[in-house]
Order: structure tokens, then C-alpha cells, then sequence
């Protein structure tokens, strides 16, 4: 299973008892411990509990625990152990997205070009007002298409949130205000300027950033969506 995903334990705790409340528990720090889950049983002794697996990666064991019922004198009882291996998730840090594939967010579609990790030829051939990065810093620049896959209409830089993470672990997204001098980088097609879309439409764009020159190894781009919405991370080539 992916981390996040939603698993069901199903199972008989007591035959024929009716409202008896099952647990579930999980192995953690060496001790069974509630994950705040349960599901009181029909009148066969059957559960149902639903459980969002949110674990890192590796074998976890779950057991359902039934407690004594206030109908009926009902020793506690406990099921067998599950191990329940949970896998990274396709777009997630530790396992991103290479470029060139295509992915789900939200209401929209996406799909990255490898990453330009020293974008000052590409900002200096189409502005010659533009000003260099400053020391130890580079400009890094990415392509991106998208294609509009939800109802109705919608930008995507709006609904859409793109930073890039550096090998430092320091989100870097917008301009860069370095000693009172504000440093930014512009290209032509920026993805903000991307036009609306109805449902089907695609465009593309895209995203300039200046980012420590050190902080671009171990680097990589993550897209954000709706509040709900797990982050999408993309390596850079």
C-alpha cells in the first residue's frame, strides 16, 4: 500500500454478540498502541474499521482489539497480527517524478522539462537589462505543460503552488531579497501569464527562481494544490 492510502480491517470478534467495540491497535515503540479507529460489531460479531495508512515506508502490524460489551459479559478478545507494508508514493519526496511524466493534481494535469540549473544565458539572451545573479547565487529555470482535467475554469499558477526545495532543506519560491536588494528572475512564457482553461484545454509555461548556487544538488521542484492535497515533488533531471 502507499502511504496515505485507506485500508479495511474486516473480521468476527464474537459470534452472535451485538455492539461489542473493536479497536484497532498498532505496533509502535514497542507496545500495542489505539490509532483512534473502531467499528462497533453487528449482531454476527462482525467489524468493519476504515484506517488512513498514515505511516512511513516498512512493515507495520495492526490487531483488532475487542473490548467487553455492556450488553453481554464478553472476555476481551483479540484477532491475529497483520503486517501491512506500506510503499513511497509516486510524487512524494522520496520517490518525485522525473520529467517528462505526467501527473495528477487536483483539478490539472502536469508534466515537467529537465531543469536549466544555470538559467542566466537563457534571461540575459531575452532581456539585456536584466541583471545578473548575484555571488554564490544562479538562476534556475524549469518548463512545464499543463492541461486542465477539472469542471469548469481555472488558472494554473493560481490554483497551483510552485517552489523549489534545495539540497539545504529551504523552500525558495518568488524573489530573493538579499541585504535590501530584491533579485528575481524573468523569462519569457512565465506560467503566471498562461492563459485561463476550460476542462481539456492545455498550455505551458514557465518558472524562474534564483536559488544558492550550493542548494541546487539534492534539489527539487514541488508543486502544491488545494489545501487537501498531497505535494508533488519532481527531481530536476
Amino acid at each position: 500500500m502507499y502511504e496515505r492510502e485507506s485500508v479495511k480491517f474486516t473480521g468476527t470478534l464474537v459470534r452472535g454478540k451485538l455492539n461489542q467495540k473493536a479497536v484497532l491497535q498498532v505496533w509502535r515503540d514497542g507496545s500495542w498502541r489505539g490509532t483512534g479507529d473502531y467499528d462497533s460489531t453487528n449482531r454476527r460479531g462482525k467489524f468493519v474499521i476504515s484506517h488512513v495508512m498514515d505511516y512511513e515506508p516498512g512493515a507495520h502490524r495492526f490487531r483488532v482489539m475487542g473490548k467487553r460489551s455492556r450488553l453481554y459479559d464478553v472476555p476481551q478478545v483479540v484477532t491475529n497480527k497483520v503486517r501491512i507494508a506500506v510503499k513511497d508514493k509516486p510524487g512524494s519526496q522520496s520517490l518525485p517524478w522525473r520529467p517528462n511524466e505526467w501527473f495528477t493534481v487536483e483539478d490539472w494535469q502536469f508534466a515537467f522539462n529537465p531543469t536549466v540549473t544555470d538559467a542566466w544565458p537563457i534571461v540575459r539572451s531575452q532581456s539585456e537589462y536584466a541583471d545578473p545573479p548575484p555571488p554564490g547565487w544562479s538562476y534556475v529555470t524549469v518548463a512545464l505543460g499543463f492541461v486542465r482535467t477539472g469542471p469548469g475554469s481555472g488558472r494554473a499558477w493560481i490554483e497551483n503552488d510552485l517552489a523549489f526545495v534545495g539540497g539545504d532543506g529551504v523552500v525558495y519560491s518568488g524573489g530573493q531579497d538579499l541585504n535590501g536588494d530584491y533579485v528575481y528572475c524573468s523569462l519569457d512564457n512565465d506560467w503566471s501569464d498562461a492563459p485561463e482553461l476550460y476542462t481539456g484545454a492545455r498550455s505551458s509555461g514557465t518558472e524562474c527562481l534564483p536559488v544558492p548556487t550550493a542548494a541546487i544538488a539534492g534539489g527539487a521542484w514541488r508543486l502544491s494544490g488545494g489545501y487537501d492535497d498531497e505535494d508533488q515533488w519532481i527531481t530536476l533531471n
